[in-house]
Order: structure tokens, then C-alpha cells, then sequence
């Protein structure tokens, strides 16, 4: 992968994040596409650069969000971490485990955002509200996540053919 396209590829994740996502809210839940990006680059990655980008994914959000500083950091590196364990594992070309992954991705970050919001702001009201989106989140992100995940490596795929590399 160049260096031109994974700069194309996370500066528009990060544009449509940020500034239409808004459009694909249902009842207040968002998919977290900089997640479905993270799980992407953590099963086609080679080695640890999988947790590098997820780290660097999670910072940039952090840094572009009014959240918690390091959260997302911590949580798509770590998240990156275990999906880059886990392609050595089992069959990622199989578009079920790709969705369940990307479930269990999301499912699993908004608890350990729960479990840091629990031990960093105890008095937080908000984890109440936040808990209960957890689940509809992460059916959201698996749904949304196998029609990016193959458009994402369409484009690659086209790239790659513009550049002759392939």
C-alpha cells in the first residue's frame, strides 16, 4: 500500500467522520468508521504496523474530537493489537468473520471505554447513556463495516493498477 493512498484513504474516513456522519445516525447511534479503518489496516498489515496505525488512528481522532485525550489512542491500538493476533488465526476473507470481528471490535472497545470512564470519572453520569449504545454501536459498525472493508480494498485494488504496480 502507498503512502499516497493510506493518506487518501484516512483523510477522507476522518472528512466523512467528522462532517456527514451525522446523515447515517439511527436513533442517535453512529457507526465509528476511524473503528472499521482501525480493523481494516489491523488484517492487512504486516507485523505490528497494524497497532502503529490503529495508535496513530486513535490519536488523530483523539486530537480532531472534544473526548478524553489518549482515549481512542489506547483503545484502536490496543483493538489493532488483538485483530492483528487474531488474522494468523483464523480465514479473514471470509466475509462473516470479517463482520464478527468488526463486532467484537466495537463491542469490546465501548466496554473498555466504560470500564476507563468508570475507573478515571467515577461521578460521570454519562456512562449510563453511553452503555446502552454499546451494542446497537457495534451491530451498526459490523453492518456498515463488510460494504467499506470490500470498498476499501476496491480502491486499493484500482490504485495499485494506476500506479502499475500490479
Amino acid at each position: 500500500m502507498s503512502h499516497l493512498y493510506f493518506f487518501l484513504l484516512v483523510t477522507t474516513i476522518f472528512l466523512v467522520q467528522t462532517t456527514s456522519l451525522h446523515y447515517l445516525t439511527i436513533y442517535g447511534i453512529q457507526p465509528d468508521l476511524v473503528l472499521i479503518l482501525t480493523v481494516y489496516f489491523a488484517f492487512k498489515s504486516k507485523g505490528d504496523n497494524g497497532v502503529i496505525i490503529g495508535a496513530f488512528l486513535g490519536l488523530l481522532q483523539d486530537v480532531l474530537s472534544s473526548g478524553v485525550l489518549g482515549l481512542n489512542f489506547f483503545t484502536k491500538g490496543f483493538i489493532a493489537f488483538l485483530v492483528g493476533n487474531l488474522r494468523n488465526n483464523i480465514a479473514i476473507g471470509n466475509i462473516i468473520t470479517q463482520a464478527t470481528i468488526i463486532f467484537l471490535s466495537a463491542l469490546f472497545e465501548g466496554f473498555l471505554v466504560i470500564v476507563l470512564f468508570k475507573i478515571f470519572f467515577p461521578q460521570e453520569y454519562i456512562l449510563k447513556i453511553f452503555s446502552g449504545f454499546v451494542l446497537y454501536r457495534a451491530i451498526y459498525c459490523s453492518i456498515i463495516g463488510i460494504p467499506l472493508m470490500a470498498l476499501f480494498d476496491k480502491a486499493e485494488i484500482k490504485w495499485l493498477k494506476r500506479e502499475g504496480l500490479i
